[in-house]
């Protein structure tokens, strides 16, 4: 249990918690969520196309997601599985990119090969460089897995309350 002086020091220290105060800062934390795109809503012609296969009925229209119990419950449904499909292409795409960049450092792992075999000085530092970037790029990419994998879970937690939300009004 939390003592009142250390909850008053929280509120003190809470306050002062106020975001980025330069510009710089502002401008950056205000592009945080554009790096994947991951926070924004699926698209709607993918949620209507997930509403349709719900229902089982190619005609309906989002205007009659609202109309009762079912088609908000499927509506929900719908978008559930819409951010799943969205944070699973872009999982897929992470690892198609992961492919391609390693196909391109091939030429570079062979140049360092090479110059690990050579015996002065400037191979070791031009290898230190290299191997370097190689580690900067590997650890790059496992923030980003771990960031896609946050991402995914959320997502199928979503769609496993609204299919248990669908489940209840069918």
């Amino acid at each position: 249990m939390t003592s009142k002086t250390q909850q008053n020091a929280n509120k003190k220290n809470a306050l002062n918690s106020t975001g980025p105060k330069t510009s710089k800062g502002k401008s950056k934390s205000s592009r945080n969520a554009q790096t994947h795109g991951l926070t924004k809503p699926p698209e709607v012609h993918t949620v209507l196309n997930w509403f349709r296969v719900i229902l089982n009925d190619a005609n309906k229209s989002l205007n009659s997601a609202h109309v009762n119990e079912r088609f908000r419950a499927a509506f929900s449904l719908a978008e559930a599985e819409a951010h799943l499909q969205q944070v699973r292409d872009a999982e897929t795409q992470f690892h198609i990119n992961r492919l391609k960049e390693e196909a391109g450092l091939s030429p570079l792992r062979k140049i360092s090969d090479a110059a690990a075999q050579m015996d002065f000085k400037e191979a070791g530092e031009f290898t230190s460089i290299l191997e370097g970037l190689f580690r900067s790029l590997r650890s790059d990419g496992r923030k980003k897995l771990s960031l896609l994998n946050r991402y995914l879970s959320e997502a199928e937690s979503a769609r496993r309350k609204a299919f248990m939300a669908w489940l209840e009004v069918c």
